[in-house]
């Protein structure tokens, strides 16, 4: 299912119109802001909207040349050019564009779009076999999603709308197995990759973001979200960010592909993606407790960060800052 939610959510960033419209780059010729200003996540995330802008890409080039194939590309070319201004990144984009491998990938991931905004029926299921095997490698699971879009399709229901019903089944079992005894807690909590993934998602949702790291085992953070998290002022402008949770105790197991990204990228092996998130906390901000909350403008500037569990008027001031 994880690479479902990824391919699903990726869609969820951009129009399917496999269209893009050009508007006039005067930067064309200009050095690239991540030479100019180093190795920062807000300069990254600027040229890649130049680069966007300015090059003839559309939906499906964005998916598979944006995120961090663009970040190692980029690295790479650093090291191969003396200075890099956006036209020669977009030759060098084009060369990639132009090879058989890239080709056949934008093939199968265009195919795939159409077929997720397709009218979901079990024929057309089964016609698109392999689209479906990637997604839910499991024949039993496969099995199940086939007999759930047959009691479910109609004229109007596609792929990604059956199967984002499919994928909130696990979670209505458990609401109707918690107890009702607390008031839900209204605002969304989107899943927490990386920093770097984090900041550009929360680019593409204009607002400003809050990562909050917490744990299932952590008292304090259960009282906080039960407590604080539905007074009405907190919550209110906790609806205006996107917020991140991000779970230091989750004893996922990771999948084999983040195993390999995070160990080529910080030189350790994960098991868990709550082991992956408590070196990052750590890493990022030199913290190792919960809960812990940093706020950051909508262009991917830090503004404060909050620890303290006691008092519900300092975390009212310090979600106010967005608002300075």
């Amino acid at each position: 299912m994880k690479l479902f939610f990824q391919i699903f959510l990726s869609l969820a960033f951009f129009n399917l119109s496999f269209a893009q419209r050009q508007v006039p780059c005067p930067e064309i010729d200009s050095v690239m802001a991540i030479i100019k200003e180093g190795p920062s996540e807000l300069a990254a995330l600027y040229d890649k909207q130049v680069l966007f802008d300015c090059g003839d890409f559309d939906d499906v080039d964005r998916i598979l040349l944006f995120g961090n194939f663009l970040n190692n590309f980029m690295a790479a070319n650093l090291e191969k050019y003396d200075t890099l201004s956006y036209a020669v990144m977009l030759k060098e984009l084009k060369d990639v564009q132009a090879s058989p491998a890239y080709r056949e990938s934008y093939e199968i991931s265009k195919t795939r779009m159409f077929v997720l905004n397709s009218i979901a029926d079990t024929v057309l299921f089964d016609q698109n076999s392999q689209t479906f095997n990637d997604f839910f490698p499991n024949s039993e699971e496969r099995n199940y999603v086939r007999t759930y879009i047959g009691k479910h399709q109609n004229d109007t229901l596609t792929f990604i709308g059956i199967l984002e019903q499919y994928s909130s089944i696990d979670q209505e079992l458990v609401n109707d197995q918690a107890p009702p005894t607390q008031q839900k807690n209204q605002v969304n909590f989107y899943a927490f990759y990386d920093l770097r993934t984090s900041l550009e998602n929360g680019f593409y949702f204009g607002k400003p973001i809050l990562l909050y790291y917490s744990a299932y085992l952590n008292n304090d953070a259960r009282r906080i979200e039960e407590t604080w998290f539905n007074d009405s002022e907190i919550n209110a402008l906790m609806k205006q960010l996107t917020v991140f949770q991000i779970m230091c105790d989750d004893r996922m197991p990771m999948e084999p592909d983040d195993v390999a990204y995070f160990k080529k990228k910080y030189k350790k092996t994960f098991t868990y993606y709550g082991d992956k998130n408590a070196y990052l906390q750590q890493k990022d901000f030199k913290v190792n407790t919960q809960p812990y909350f940093v706020l950051y403008t909508v262009e991917g500037k830090k503004i404060a960060c909050f620890s303290s569990t006691t008092s519900i008027e300092d975390f009212k001031l310090f979600l106010t800052k967005i608002n300075n």
